[in-house]
Parts: structure tokens; sequence; C-alpha cells
């Protein structure tokens, strides 16, 4: 086993397995709208508690800069594949320069869905969400970092504050370039994160903690105030937190019990460990293909929601294998031809 799978935790890449399984589910039109509540009641809260569970330190440099290669990189290598894409299938209309320079500079804005201070620019599809996890890490470090010499209660009221801000904006103003509004929400789930993993609230046993959030979160949605990131859907900002967050501590501590099942391990890890490639893969699918337009019609197939999500898995999967065997090749390769220079 190599360092760098000794360094993995497990639970963490299962939790991110499901999380990215269970994203492209709740892409599905038609979906059942109680299935749904479940799966946008915590998933997108989830990666950033799980962000915040890795942070070993408040170091704002170290920070941003491996912020940059883990999460923007992808970032603009996707929207760039998208403005290729897009350019491509406008080829022959005369709109080619236009279609390419309304993508690239909605990839600089990093709009999630159209503003009312940016009418004219364009969405990046569901990419946006690393810009505004870049933001969230790299804000909450910053906050620490700077109040490292105050009160643990004025570092956390600082986050808290950053996070009713980001409400106010993104639910009264407008939905902001990076989705900054977003990431300031939540700041508060990476504080999440950080506190879960000092305390070792995960790790710990503690059966009336698992019931108590257990509670919260079926409390919650059976109400309907949980929140929606995405679409800045915050019908109860305290509550509907308390429930992502309650709802991500019963999934990680699921992810825990998993664990000890080889084979759902095996699966679930390598949807975790390439959960950002499958982030990519969906998004361009999803911006490009119309499945009941593009696929289920012209064979004349009435296909269930389930069975479409099923479909697009497997798609997405087959996708993801062949970029990382691919990958895995060209960096084998690479790592070969560079033996006999050092030598």
């Amino acid at each position: 086993m190599s360092e760098s799978q000794k360094k993995r935790i497990l639970w963490i890449d299962i939790a991110k397995g499901i999380a990215i399984l269970l994203m492209v589910i709740g892409h599905v039109d038609n979906i059942h709208p109680y299935l749904k509540g479940i799966i946008f009641s915590f998933h997108m809260p989830l990666f950033m508690i799980i962000n915040g569970y890795l942070i070993r330190s408040y170091d704002i440099k170290k920070t941003f800069i491996r912020s940059l290669r883990t999460l923007m990189l992808p970032y603009f290598v996707v929207c760039l594949l998208q403005a290729a894409i897009s350019t491509i299938l406008a080829a022959g209309s005369g709109t080619e320069l236009e279609v390419l320079q309304y993508r690239l500079i909605s990839m600089l804005f990093g709009m999630s869905k159209s503003s009312t201070i940016l009418t004219s620019v364009g969405g990046v599809s569901l990419i946006w969400f690393l810009t505004s996890l870049f933001l969230a890490r790299n804000i909450y470090v910053i906050l620490r970092s700077l109040l490292k010499k105050t009160p643990l209660w004025v570092q956390y009221g600082s986050v808290a504050v950053v996070s009713l801000l980001g409400y106010v904006i993104g639910k009264y103003v407008a939905f902001l370039p990076w989705s900054l509004d977003v990431a300031m929400v939540s700041v508060i789930f990476i504080a999440a994160g950080d506190i879960l993993h000092k305390k070792g609230l995960i790790e710990k046993r503690n059966i009336p903690a698992i019931l108590i959030c257990g509670g919260i979160w079926v409390a919650f949605l059976l109400t309907k105030q949980h929140i929606e990131l995405a679409t800045r859907n915050y019908p109860f900002i305290i509550g509907g937190t308390v429930c992502a967050v309650a709802a991500s501590i019963c999934v990680m501590k699921l992810c825990r019990q998993i664990e000890k099942v080889s084979f759902l391990t095996t699966i679930l890890t390598w949807f975790g460990k390439n959960s950002l490639i499958i982030l990519s893969v969906h998004c361009l699918e999803v911006r490009f293909i119309n499945w009941r337009e593009m696929v289920f019609a012209p064979l004349g197939l009435s296909i269930s929601p389930a069975l479409e999500a099923v479909i697009r898995l497997v798609f997405i999967s087959l996708v993801t294998l062949a970029f990382t065997l691919i990958y895995s090749a060209i960096k084998k390769a690479t790592a070969q031809k560079r033996q006999p220079e050092k030598q």
C-alpha cells in the first residue's frame, strides 16, 4: 500500500462516494420530491463538512495554493471544455465567436445561475460548486488565522456573522460571482467539520447523539424546512443549517459502519476517490446530453426516473473509469520514461 493510500481515511471516501452518487440521482427529472428533499438536505453541506474535517492547519498561503491546485484547476479545465464543446456545436451558425466569448466570460464570473446584478452572464452548470468550496475553505482559514489570539467564541462568532451575511445577500440581494454568497453561508459547515474532527465526535460510539441527530433530520424533513444551497432556498436558515449538520453526522456515522463491509467499501471508496472527476463528467453530461430527447425518445423508450438514474450513473461511471485508466497509463509511461534519464 502506498503512502497516499495509507493517509486516506476510508469512511471519508465512502461518505464522498455516497454524496456524489446521490447528487447525480438528485438531478434526474421527475424524481420523487421526498427523495429529492432528503438528498438536497445534506449532500452539498456534507462535502463542505468533510472538507472542514480534513483541515489540519490554518496556514493561509498553504491552503490557498492547495485549493488552487485541487479545486480551481479542475474548475477551469471543465469550463474550457464547456466553452470548446459549445463552440463546436455552434459551428456553421455564424455565432461561434459569440458563443466562445459568452462561455469564457461565464467561466471568469463563475455564476451558478443568472443574477440580478449580472443578468448577461450565464451559469457554468454544476461545476460552480468548486468555486464556492474554494472560497468557503479559504474564508474559514483566513478567519481562524487572523483571529487565532482571540477567544474561541469570537472566532466562531465571526464564522456565524459571515454565514448570516451570506444568507442575507443570497436571499435578498443577488447571487454573487463564484457563488460567494453560498460560500459565506457554507463557512459554518467548514467550521462544523473542523469541530467534529477536533472533538473526535465521528470516531466516538455515541448512540444517544446519533438518535438526536436522526430525530432532528427527520423533523426538519417532515416540515420541509431544509436548506438547498444551489437554489439559495433558505426557508429557516438556522434550523436548516442544524438539519444539514445533523444529517451529515448521521451519514458520516453510517459510513463508519459501512467501512466494515469490504465489498461496499471497495465500491463506494472508488466513487469517493474519483468524486471530483465524476462531478466534472456529470457537469458536462447535464449541460450537453438531454437523455429523454436525445436518447430515450428516438428509441421509443418510456423510462422511469429510477431507471434513468441507473443509466446515467452507469454512463458517468464508465466515462470516469476510462479517464482514470487513460490517466494512469499516461502517468505510468511518463514515469518509466524518466527512469532511464535519471540513470
